[in-house]
Order: structure tokens, then C-alpha cells, then sequence
């Protein structure tokens, strides 16, 4: 069929997809046409067909048209001249073999030439496993280790894509996300043009395939990234860090302690950008107050072994600096205020409740005026100590469930009622 004939099919279609999708019972016509029509790989590049068909398979909403479309577009690729070369492997020898047969030299140049690019078909002997996502896993590595040209003394790409899928599996034990992701991950950075290095080490042995099959992306990264990523780094902590304090006027920010005016501060901005910054305020009664605590704890009597460790190395002085009183206490110190703080909480716990006898009706309920109540008796708040103050009586009712406190007048001729009985 003529290019021209084929040029106003073309036309034709490209005014379809222009007219937003209007005419698709012509443009299936004209598409079983093409698909009758046995059509050059000249007539293709002359008409550009095959962009027009692809224009309208994408603006096209009828399923025929778009299923037709792509097989015209797929039966016309094999008509391209490159791809009837990668397609089979068995094409390879006829190139040698159209070659000067005289010339004995050319032969040996043209296969050592032919045995790189040996198509995955070829050599998927070796890939096959059990598993299909293990092989597809295997010819992946092995086309990412043969994407460009090979360096002297690299080892057979295969056995490596082999060898690394085989630690991979034996790291994650199945073929789940996680080991698709893995793969994935070393596939992509060994066909990373601007790491070729990677790529290099892994086939000259210089990365050996336990440890590619383990690195993460930031290890298997090239120079230029590293560095990027620590000025990053760098940059983020900046902006994250305090800014240096600077000295205020006497007297702009006053100590909430010592009320003194020799303090310094900084700001900076903690949240949104719509909220005022922060202050920082850094006060000299903080730095003596720190220091005259290590001198005073140092110099104790009662506990030595505070100094011998500083002295000994056995407490750093960033450790030393940052100690509170509490952590630089004596062993005894320690014990004492244990005892005492065990003591404190008894004395702030409220007695085992007591039910006084049926026969006196000294705790009625407030809500069921029932008897059926028990009660207990403590000083509470600042009355704790204090044997001249009333206590508090709390009471609880079992009919009912509910439970009330009182230290009124009436309570305490209960509470005098109450200790006659006791």
C-alpha cells in the first residue's frame, strides 16, 4: 500500500482526536483497514501512523477501538529494526556469518563482541528456580550487572545475580514485600548512572555478594550523595539549634529567684510561624547555685566517696555537672531519706474503716438515714501534728454507697462518742 494512502488514514484519525472522540464507528473502519494492510517499516516512518493510532487509543472510550489499536501497535514495533535484533538471540549468528569468511581475524573480534549482549532467554538455564518470583528476581540483577559496558576482570554477571539473590532469600526466608523491596533497591542503585562505582565494585569482587545483599541505601549511595546528605544534615541541625545567648541590659530581664538583673537570654522559634519566639533566659544565680552545690557535697565529711570517684575518674565532670543533690547523697543519706519518706506516707494513710455497734446510733447515713455505715478518723492538711485541731471523720454508707467527711461540731461530740465506745 502506498505511503500516501496511508498518510490520509493518519490525517484522518488525528481529526478524530482533535474532535474530542467524535466518529469512533469510522475510526474502527479505519483500524480494521490498517490491520488488513501489510505495512514497511518506510511507510511507518514516513506517515508517523503509528503516533496517530496511539493518539487515539488514548482519547478513545470504546473498548474495541482500544484493544484493536493496541494490536496494530504492538504487531508494527517488530517491524523496527532494533527490536528484531534484541528479540532472539538466533539472529546473532546470521550477522557473523554475513561477514568476509576470508577474514579468519574479524570472527574471534565479533563473537568476543556478541557474548555481552546475550539475551536473558539465552542464559535463563541458570536463573531457573522453583519459585517464578526468585527467577524474574535473578534476570533482574543480571540485566541491572549488564546494562553497560563491562570491566576488565569483572566476574560472569549470571553467577552474581545468582549468588546475591540467594542471600537475599536467606535473609528474609520467603519472597514477601520486603525482600521485592530489597531486590528492587539493589536493582535500582546498580543501574544508577550517576553511581557507577557501585556496579563496578560488585563485579570485580571488591563488594562481595553477602554484603551487597545487605547494604542499605545509604551505604550502597554514591560520593556525591553522601555528601549532600551531611551538608543536610548539618543545615537541619543549625536551624534547630538555640542561637548563642547574648548578654541583656541590666535590668530588660530580672531573676524570678534572686531578682537580679545579670541575666542573659536568647529566642528562637519553637512553633508555627504565626506564634511569637520563645525565650530562652539563662540566670548567674543558676551557675552559683550549681556550683556552691558540688563545692558543699564535695567537701562533705559524711560521704568521701563522692570525691574519690571524681578523683579517680569513676564520675566524669560532665557527670559531675549535671549530678542533683539527690544523686551526690551519701549511701546513708540515702537510706534516711527513705526511712523517712515511707514514714510520711503511713502517717498521710487513712485508718483501717471501724462499724460501731448496732446498738448506737452514732453514724446515720445523709442520704437513706440508714445505720448500716462505717467509719475512720484522721487529721488531714495543715492539721496533721496538731493534737489541739479536730479531726476529720470519714464515713461511708453500705446501703446506699455513698461516702462523706466531716469536721463540724456535731461530728466531734461523735467523735468523743466514739472514742468513749473505743
Amino acid at each position: 500500500m502506498s505511503a500516501v494512502e496511508v498518510s490520509k488514514i493518519a490525517k484522518t484519525l488525528d481529526k478524530m482526536v482533535k474532535s474530542d472522540g467524535s466518529g469512533q464507528d469510522q475510526a474502527l473502519d479505519l483500524l480494521k483497514t490498517l490491520k488488513d494492510l501489510s505495512i514497511t517499516y518506510d511507510v511507518l516512518q514516513k506517515t508517523r501512523i503509528g503516533k496517530s493510532v496511539n493518539a487515539l487509543r488514548k482519547s478513545s472510550k470504546d473498548d474495541e477501538v482500544i484493544n484493536l489499536a493496541k494490536k496494530l501497535i504492538k504487531s508494527w514495533k517488530k517491524c523496527l529494526p532494533g527490536d528484531s535484533l534484541s528479540s532472539s538471540s538466533t539472529k546473532k549468528p546470521i550477522s557473523k556469518t554475513v561477514s568476509l569468511p576470508a577474514a579468519k581475524k574479524v570472527i574471534p573480534v565479533k563473537v568476543s563482541n556478541l557474548q555481552p549482549v546475550v539475551s536473558i532467554s539465552a542464559a535463563s538455564h541458570d536463573h531457573h528456580t522453583a519459585n517464578a518470583v526468585r527467577t524474574k528476581c535473578r534476570e533482574m540483577l543480571s540485566v541491572a550487572l549488564k546494562w553497560t559496558a563491562m570491566p576488565d576482570g569483572s566476574a560472569d554477571p549470571d553467577e552474581l545475580a545468582v549468588l546475591i539473590e540467594d542471600c537475599v532469600f536467606k535473609e528474609f526466608k520467603n519472597t514477601d514485600a520486603k525482600y521485592k523491596n530489597c531486590i528492587r533497591s539493589r536493582v535500582s542503585n546498580l543501574k544508577d548512572p550517576k553511581n557507577p562505582g557501585l556496579r563496578e565494585n560488585v563485579l570485580l569482587g571488591r563488594i562481595s555478594v553477602e554484603k551487597i545483599a545487605v547494604m542499605t541505601t545509604l551505604e550502597m549511595a554514591s560520593a556525591e550523595m553522601k555528601k549532600l546528605r551531611e551538608r543536610m544534615i548539618k543545615k537541619a541541625n543549625n536551624i534547630r539549634k538555640v542561637p548563642i545567648p547574648q548578654a541583656a541590659s541590666y535590668g530588660l530581664i530580672k531573676c524570678k529567684k534572686c531578682k537580679s538583673g545579670n541575666c542573659s537570654y536568647t529566642q528562637a522559634q519553637t512553633r508555627s510561624a504565626d506564634e511569637p519566639m520563645t525565650t530562652f533566659a539563662f540566670y548567674g544565680c543558676e551557675v552559683q547555685n550549681r556550683i556552691r552545690s558540688r563545692v558543699s557535697n564535695l567537701k562533705d565529711s559524711k560521704n568521701p566517696c563522692l570525691r574519690e570517684n571524681v578523683l579517680l575518674g569513676q564520675i566524669s565532670p560532665e557527670q559531675i555537672a549535671v549530678m542533683t543533690t539527690l544523686e551526690m547523697a551519701s549511701a546513708d543519706l540515702k537510706l534516711l531519706r527513705k526511712e523517712i519518706s515511707k514514714e510520711s506516707i503511713k502517717r498521710h494513710r487513712l485508718p483501717e474503716p471501724v462499724k460501731p455497734s448496732s446498738s448506737h446510733d452514732l453514724v446515720k447515713c445523709k442520704k437513706c438515714k440508714g445505720n448500716n455505715c462505717s467509719y475512720t478518723q484522721a487529721q488531714v492538711g495543715m492539721r496533721l501534728g496538731c493534737t489541739s485541731e479536730s479531726m476529720t471523720t470519714f464515713a461511708h454508707c453500705h446501703d446506699c454507697g455513698i461516702r462523706w467527711t466531716s469536721d463540724t461540731e456535731s461530728e466531734l461530740i461523735l467523735s468523743y462518742h466514739i472514742g468513749l465506745i473505743l
